[in-house]
């Protein structure tokens, strides 16, 4: 009699349940839900449009891009929408959208970072800790990089999840179609590339540096194949018409990567069919031109880049500690220190493959080329880029308005690490077994652990001393109120439903008070929410609230007032003490405010 065991499934596997990954997972939540409790949930004026947007869409609204915009899709609203359905529109389950999904950002690290141990053919235990490694990076991130991956500013951390998702769907394709694998897995394949960078174009542009990696990944592989079909005999030239038929196939199978990019493109084309394809338009104005003065607006950019946007990226510094300026950016950092260290390693390493044939250097172009590959892609983008002129404005100093483009570069870090531990560990390693010692092997391990201990110490540290004020405000407005409750409880017991405001400060109490209060930047007529706009400009004696300085009881703008026979009345709101800086609301009372007053109200409104 024969008895037949049922096989558990994959996912019922013990190994699995053993694996480092869960523990890496844990870091990566544990870290963001201290981070947020750290700061109080703080957010700024743009992340709170993306939660008046979500709760627009629990009202029925079905936006398909930021306000305001033609880029940036609203997948990241609509997750947020998905979080205040179950527990209500706060702060807080506005940051809980992106902790969760950092986790999937750990996990594609933790399986791109396998595939490309796999296509070095690294031990399964060399393998191992070069996962574990890559994937506890991304549970440690600068602190930069893990501020920007927990803003909620219309769709990076979604833009960080596709790029990951491009460079491990392109990874298998290509070695799938190196093992020869059937036509119709790599039709597939190709499909569910093309639609994560159809999806990646609707939700954020930025996946470009991931599109732009992909395609010299992939055509190099296929140059790579076209090669091995060339004749094998030198005077006859005869292929095998079987050979030239599959090739063919493999190559017409690549035609599928366009239905695949259309239905994930297709919000984006919905909306550009009913809005002259603004969408389409905005995407090509931003890229780049050859004249001579654009070629040195490039130059220019790519000093910043390297000098200080991706110094800061590497380093963790961020532009709204008090201490920034543009004389002392202090971008010198622990973090920096090791990051550039690591980006060397690899980067020698994968030279000198090139130079010395050994096996380990060989593995090291295998494991870094599209690391490498990636990171190259973020520092050329970010340079031709048109967007990124912007940077030059204020240079070094701190007002980051283009640090966020240069923020895919993060995606790179962990495995730069990895690599290079992993090599550290494989050299000593190789050392102690050829003289067979068995206890040096296991202080060598010890060792290894000590490294990503003082890694992971270092990063801790820096959360840790990170001001809870200054860590999540925009560096466009450090100045912007830490609690708002204070103010808001005098808007509702007065009954104040509409005011002028700047859109830092305004666009968060309309968040916060699910649009019972609606405030509107009056610098700003083509406004992000038109109908907000409306209903500011036609309300009977909106209120205003500016930002004054705390030694100045009569700002200039009472006096305008004054001047043109309003009445009013005002309170003050502790804004930010240490610049010494108020919210002064002044509400008029015989009449409403022309945003016209003093020839334009809009001069009131730029001291943020």
């Amino acid at each position: 009699m024969y008895y037949f065991v049922k096989r558990k499934p994959d996912w019922f596997n013990l190994n699995l349940l053993r694996s480092p990954l869960w523990l890496c997972l844990l870091f990566t939540l544990l870290v963001r839900i201290w981070l947020v409790i750290h700061n109080n949930a703080t957010i700024e004026g743009d992340e709170a449009l993306v939660g008046i947007q979500a709760e627009h869409i629990l009202h029925g609204e079905h936006p398909i891009y930021f306000y305001g915009q033609p880029y940036m899709g609203s997948l990241e609203a609509y997750l947020v929408a998905l979080i205040f359905a179950l527990v209500g529109p706060s702060s807080w389950a506005l940051r809980a959208e992106p902790t969760v999904l950092s986790l999937i950002v750990t996990w594609l690290t933790w399986k791109l970072a396998g595939v490309l141990a796999d296509a070095a053919k690294l031990s399964p235990s060399h393998r191992l800790w070069f996962q574990s490694i890559a994937a506890l990076g991304a549970a440690f991130p600068p602190l930069y990089d893990l501020v920007i991956e927990l803003r909620t500013l219309g769709g990076y951390i979604e833009a960080f999840v596709i790029i990951l998702a491009i460079l491990y769907t392109t990874l298998r394709l290509t070695q799938r179609w190196q093992e020869k694998a059937q036509v119709r897995e790599l039709v597939w394949r190709w499909a569910l590339l093309g639609f994560l960078i159809g999806l990646g174009f609707w939700v954020d542009p930025l996946v470009i540096v991931a599109v732009v990696a992909s395609a010299i990944w992939i055509m190099t592989s296929i140059v790579t194949e076209l090669v091995k079909y060339r004749p094998n005999n030198r005077y006859d030239g005869i292929q095998s018409p079987r050979t030239v038929s599959a090739l063919l196939k493999n190559l017409l199978s690549t035609l599928a990567v366009i239905p695949g990019a259309l239905v994930g493109f297709a919000p984006a084309l919905y909306w550009g069919a009913f809005n002259q394809w603004q969408n389409i338009t905005y995407i090509f104005d931003k890229g780049s031109s050859t004249s001579s003065a654009r070629i040195l607006s490039i130059r220019k950019v790519f000093h910043l880049y390297r000098t200080c946007t991706a110094l800061r990226v590497i380093g963790g510094v961020l532009p709204t500690d008090p201490g920034i300026t543009a004389q002392n950016p202090h971008l010198i950092t622990p973090a920096l220190l090791v990051g550039l260290a690591c980006i060397v390693v690899s980067g020698t390493v994968w030279v000198c493959s090139f130079i010395w044939h050994s096996p380990l250097f060989m593995q090291g172009r295998r494991l870094l080329t599209l690391p490498l590959l990636f990171a190259g892609s973020c520092a050329l983008i970010f340079s031709v880029s048109r967007i990124t002129t912007s940077g030059l404005i204020h240079m070094c100093g701190p007002l980051d308005w283009v640090g966020r483009y240069a923020a895919p570069l993060l995606l790179s870090l962990p495995f730069f690490l990895a690599a290079t531990l992993t090599f550290v560990y494989i050299v000593f390693q190789s050392k102690v077994m050829w003289h067979s010692m068995v206890y040096p092997l296991f202080l060598l391990r010890i060792g290894l652990i000590f490294c990503l201990s003082v890694y992971v110490g270092v990063q801790v540290d820096t959360y840790r001393k990170s001001n809870p004020y200054y860590t999540f405000q925009t560096s466009g407005c450090v100045i912007a109120p830490e609690n708002y409750n204070p103010i808001i409880a005098y808007l509702q017991h007065q009954h104040i439903h509409y005011i002028w405001a700047n859109g830092w400060i305004g666009n968060v109490i309309t968040f916060e008070t699910q649009s019972n209060v609606i405030a509107i930047d009056p610098r700003r007529f083509t406004n992000r929410i038109p109908a907000y706009t409306n209903a500011v400009l036609h309300a009977d004696r909106p209120s205003i609230l500016i930002l004054a300085l705390d030694s100045n009881p009569h700002p200039h703008i009472l006096t305008v007032l004054e001047k043109a026979g309003i009445t009013y009345r005002t309170a003050r709101f502790p804004s930010s003490p240490r610049y010494g800086v108020d919210v002064l609301a002044i509400t008029p009372l015989n009449r409403s405010v022309s945003p016209s007053i003093g020839g334009s109200m809009e001069a009131w409104f730029w001291t943020c």
